[in-house]
C-alpha cells in the first residue's frame, strides 16, 4: 500500500442500522426533533475496541484489509493493520493534535499533526470527526441549516453551506443509514451504514462502506466490525524503531 491509502485509512469510518420501514415523514415532526434524537442515539463509551475486515480499493488496485481498532473517547485512536499471515503491516496512532504512522512494509514512519495531514490530502476531518465516523456518532450543527425532504420511509435532511452541502438519511430509529457531502473543490464523501448492533445497550455500527472521490483519485473502503467491546481499557503501544526512516 502507498502513503495515500494509509492516509485515507485513517479517515475510515464504520456502520449503520436498518430499522422497521413505514411512512414516517410526518409533517408535524421538526428537524430539531429529528437531530436531537439522532444525537441521543449515538454511542456513549469511554473505550471501544474491535476487529475489522474488508477490502480497500484505490483507483484500479484492490487490497484486503484486516485490522485491530482501539479507541479511547476524545483521547486516542489506535489501528494496527495486518498483512499476510497476520503480521503487522502498519500502525496508526491518532490524538486530537497529532498523527503517527509506522509502515513496516518499507521501514518508514510519519509524525505530524492532523491538520497537516488532512490539508495535504484535502480531507478536512478533525480527530473528533474521525472518532464520530468510527462510532457512527455524528454531531450536527444548527438545526435551522437543515431542511427535511419528502420521504415515505426514512428521514432525509439536506443542508447547503458555503463550501459544502450535506445529505443525511436516518431510519425510523434515528440511526444514520447514509451521509453524503459534496465540496466545491469536487471532493465528495459517501458513508453508508447497513447494520447496527447493541453492545452493552449502546448502538454501534457493524457494516460500513466509505467512498471518497477527488479530481485525481477514487477510494472505496468496505468493512465489518467483529468482537466489539466497550469500556474495557486496552494497552496503546506506539514506538518507532531506530532503523526506520521518516516519510
Amino acid at each position: 500500500m502507498n502513503k495515500s491509502l494509509f492516509a485515507i485509512l485513517i479517515v475510515c469510518a464504520l456502520s449503520a442500522c436498518v430499522g422497521p420501514k413505514g411512512i414516517i415523514n410526518r409533517p408535524s415532526i421538526s428537524v430539531s426533533h429529528i437531530l436531537k434524537n439522532a444525537q441521543e442515539k449515538g454511542a456513549e463509551v469511554d473505550w471501544f475496541t474491535a476487529q475489522l475486515k474488508g477490502q480497500a480499493q484505490l483507483n484500479d488496485k484492490t487490497y484486503p484489509i484486516s485490522a485491530q481498532l482501539r479507541m479511547r473517547q476524545d483521547s486516542v485512536i489506535w489501528i494496527s493493520v495486518s498483512a499476510i499471515l497476520g503480521l503487522e503491516a502498519a500502525r496508526i496512532h491518532l490524538t486530537p493534535d497529532s498523527v503517527k504512522l509506522i509502515n513496516r512494509l518499507n521501514s518508514t514512519y510519519f509524525t505530524g499533526d492532523v491538520k497537516e495531514l488532512t490539508k495535504r490530502y484535502k480531507l478536512h476531518l478533525s480527530f473528533y470527526e474521525i472518532q464520530n465516523v468510527l462510532l457512527a456518532k455524528h454531531t450536527f450543527s444548527d438545526p435551522n441549516t437543515f431542511k427535511l425532504l419528502p420521504s415515505e420511509q426514512d428521514y432525509i435532511l439536506f443542508a447547503d453551506f458555503d463550501t459544502t452541502n450535506y445529505t443525511i438519511r436516518l431510519n425510523s430509529e434515528f440511526l444514520p443509514i447514509e451521509i453524503n457531502s459534496v465540496q466545491q473543490d469536487s471532493i465528495s464523501l459517501k458513508l453508508s451504514y447497513s447494520n447496527f448492533v447493541a453492545v452493552h445497550e449502546q448502538w454501534l455500527p457493524q457494516n460500513i462502506d466509505l467512498q471518497v472521490l477527488t479530481p485525481i483519485n477514487e477510494f472505496n473502503l468496505t468493512y465489518s466490525y467483529s468482537k466489539m467491546l466497550v469500556n474495557r481499557p486496552k494497552k496503546i503501544k506506539y514506538s518507532i524503531p531506530s532503523s526506520y526512516a521518516p516519510l
